[in-house]
Formats: C-alpha cells, structure tokens, sequence
C-alpha cells in the first residue's frame, strides 16, 4: 500500500501481453491501471484499456516515452507514481490504424522502416540515438514509394517518403514529426513527405526536432479525422514506434477515447 492506495503489481511475459493484462484489470474492477514501462508496452495496455473506462498512469521506463513528453508527465519514476494520488484524469483522443489503437504517430514509408529497423536491432542507447543511428543507416537504400492517398474524401496520388499522422507531435524520443498536432481537438495532423532525395531527407532530419521540417517545399501539412494509403508495395505500418502490419491502412481518430492520468495545475491534488 502506498499514500493510502492498494494495488497488485503484474509483469508481462511476452509481446502483446500488456493488452490482456491490462483487459483484465479492468475486468477486475481495478479503476487505473499503472504502467512502468516505454511506449511500445504502453501501446499495448492502451489497447486492452479502450472502452472500459479504466484510466491510465503512465510511468516512463523505456528509450523513448513520447507519451510522458505528448502530456507534460514527469520523466522521473517517482514523480510520474505520484500522479496516482495528486493527478488529474483528462481524457485523450487515440488514433486507430487498421483497428488498433495508438496515442501519438502513426505512418508507412521512411519512420515505419526505422521503427522496423529498431526493433529489430542491437543498437541501445537511448531513444534519440539509438534512432538517429538507424536513420542515418537506411537513408543510404530507401526509396520513396508511389501511393495513393484519400484525406476526408479527397484523393490524390504521388511519390511518398513518409506519410503520418499524428494524434500527439513526437516520435523516436522527441522528435517532432507532428509538431502542430493536439490530442484533444479530435483532429489529425498529417504529414506527407514527398519524393526527397538523400540531402533533401538530411535537411529535414536537420529540422525535424524543432518542427521545422514542415516548412520545407516537398513536405505538406494537412488536418483531418479519416487518411487511407494505398501503395504500390505493402508498406510496414508502424505506430508509437512498434509495426503493426502494412499498409493498406485506414488510420482514423477516436475522440477522448482514453483517460489518462496527467499532473495537475498547480494547487490542485495537493495533500
């Protein structure tokens, strides 16, 4: 018991068991259900939480924790524990990718092949470097791919590097891909890189932990609720990081689907 609370701690065993523990923690009426853990493991428990009315406390325990960053959660263990007693519930738009769940970006093209790439692979540092170590590796062979693309009805075809959307504005341990994005205004920001050549891509790397790689003439912002792909190839389809499928892909958002845990303003919650 901690601040007056009960709670049983659980471990997941293998991939995609977060979903299930976390699905039958609500089953077991337990009203939060806290997550030590990085975003991959809390993608998962997001997804055994949805419609059950549970509310998340993430605590961040992983290379990226761009959930922790998207909604202002200390990065510090203790201090994110603490929002169990002294936080405040606030609900939070998801994002759904061909049906499952995800809280901060998802695409296809260039970020779901670095994704790919750093789940797979042995480099650990820490998010920022371990995921600028891949992308700097698979700009020497990636392509862009020829797709199709339809917005809230409206259809247009080209070459893409990367097509995302984002329901929060980071990914890869803060880099802002997204950086206009809001989860609570029940739209997506989309970003749609176009047919970028190798120095072109370094330019936008360049920028793209300020935002500013949305400025630059072949990347195009654009907001919505419903963004389909089609492309000329399947396409690993990543989201918070973790791949998921490939494309084809339906990405759509899910208004206030989720509650979660997030400090309070100063004065409240206080004991």
């Amino acid at each position: 018991m901690a601040k007056g609370l009960d709670y049983h701690a659980i471990y997941t065993t293998a991939p995609r068991h977060a979903i299930d523990l976390a699905a039958e923690c609500a089953d077991r009426g337990f009203d939060t259900v806290a997550v030590l853990a990085g975003d991959g493991t809390t993608h998962e428990a997001v997804n055994g939480l949805v419609g059950t009315g549970v509310q998340l406390c993430v605590i961040p325990g992983g290379r990226g924790n761009d959930l922790a960053r998207t909604m202002r959660i200390p990065r510090e263990g203790r201090e994110a524990a603490s929002l169990l007693w002294s936080g405040r519930a606030q609900p939070m738009d998801l994002g759904r990718a061909n049906g499952e769940y995800f809280f901060n970006v998802g695409g296809v093209g260039f970020d779901a092949e670095v994704a790919a790439a750093v789940n797979r692979g042995r480099i650990f540092i820490n998010g920022t470097v371990t995921y600028i170590a891949y992308v700097l590796k698979l700009l020497v062979t990636y392509e862009p791919v020829a797709a199709r693309l339809t917005l809230d009805g409206h259809s247009w075809s080209q070459k893409v590097f990367l097509a995302a959307v984002g329901n929060g504005q980071y990914l890869g341990g803060g880099m802002k891909l997204a950086p206009y994005a809001d989860p609570n205004d029940g739209l997506f920001d989309v970003v749609i890189a176009g047919e970028l050549s190798r120095p072109e891509a370094l330019r936008a790397l360049s920028r793209v932990y300020s935002g500013k790689h949305v400025e630059l003439p072949k990347v195009k912002s654009y907001r919505g609720r419903v963004l389909t792909i089609e492309a000329a190839r399947p396409l690993n389809l990543e989201a918070d990081g973790e791949v998921i499928g490939t494309s084809p892909v339906r990405f759509e958002v899910a208004p206030g689907a989720l509650s979660i845990l997030v400090p309070a303003p100063r004065g409240e919650g206080e004991s």
